[in-house]
């Protein structure tokens, strides 16, 4: 299972299917021309891997009611969301109301990383090929940026042997 970020133990997938991704996200469902909220918690890309099959889903936090039951097959399109860095729609049909249903989804994350991780995902998962760590963006370190250190701690060497000349 491909992680970008730390996961709930609840297990959504079906009973033979195993986890091939999972991040948490906020999905928007567009309807009667405007995005809706469909739910947040963590969206999960199941794969069923007798079958080779794959599907997009989200089960709510909290009431964990399936608010994305989409199946990732050849014309699932994935876009990038206006000009966000942290979104993208989804668009195929959906499964989540027991009925058939042409559906366009956006999916937002808080950081671009992890969406850039989720179409990766879903590239992949598409494609029919394996996901690895490596296909992967990591999370970036929250060390402190290089202009936020203090001037001491940017002094080069060179700095340092000026100084010890002038004495």
């Amino acid at each position: 299972m491909m992680t970008s970020e730390p996961a709930q133990e609840v297990t959504k997938c079906g009973p033979n299917e195993k986890d091939y991704f999972r991040i948490r996200a906020k999905v928007y469902r567009f309807a009667d021309d405007e995005w809706k909220e469909r739910g947040q918690g963590e969206v999960l890309i199941a794969e069923d891997p007798k079958e080779k099959k794959y599907r997009l889903l989200l089960h709510r936090d909290q009431t964990l009611k399936c608010a994305v039951n989409l199946p990732l097959i050849e014309g699932v399109a994935v876009k990038p969301l206006g000009n966000s860095d942290k979104a993208v729609t989804v668009a195929g049909l959906d499964f989540s109301d027991n009925e058939k249903k042409q559906t366009v989804f956006a999916v937002k994350f808080t950081e671009a990383w992890m969406c850039k991780n989720f179409q990766t995902a879903v590239e992949h998962a598409l494609a029919g090929k394996e996901l690895t760590e490596a296909d992967l963006i990591k999370k970036p370190d929250s060390e402190e940026p290089e202009n936020d250190k203090p001037a001491e701690a940017k002094a080069s060497e060179k700095d340092v042997e000026e100084v010890g000349d002038k004495k």
